[in-house]
């Protein structure tokens, strides 16, 4: 606490820091389920957003991972983290479960697949 206090100032207090965990559990949901659909959520062993983030869904068509030795965004980016590899090919199964369900009735390649996640990371950034 004496580094936050000298950095950010003395109304930086625990009790301040107690309270604003309070507000952003409860705005962003805290540990309630997720209540989406069709939806991949990763969290990293060593990301330090991870405590805030998703750990429960409601629907089974959410995938929620939990990535070893990885950190914030890991995933998202080019790299080779054996770890993160690894959990791309399961993002892709659970698209492919997706696309195939839906009423569109087409073949759907990896091509397709990679081209609609880069798609979507885009859009983040």
């Amino acid at each position: 606490m004496q580094k936050c206090e000298l950095r950010f100032g003395k109304d930086y207090t625990y009790e301040q820091i107690e309270e604003n965990v309070k507000k952003s559990l409860e705005y962003y949901g805290g540990d309630k389920p997720y209540k989406g659909s069709n939806a991949i959520i990763s969290n990293s062993d060593l990301d330090p957003w991870s405590g805030q983030g998703v750990e429960k869904a409601e629907s089974d068509t959410v995938k929620i991972f939990i990535i070893r030795n990885a950190t914030h965004c890991d995933d998202l980016r080019a790299g080779n983290n054996a770890d993160v590899l690894e959990a791309r090919p399961l993002y892709i199964a659970e698209i492919r479960k997706w696309l195939k369900g839906s009423s569109h009735r087409q073949s759907i390649s990896v091509f397709t697949i990679i081209l609609t996640c880069i798609t979507l990371v885009a859009k983040l950034f």
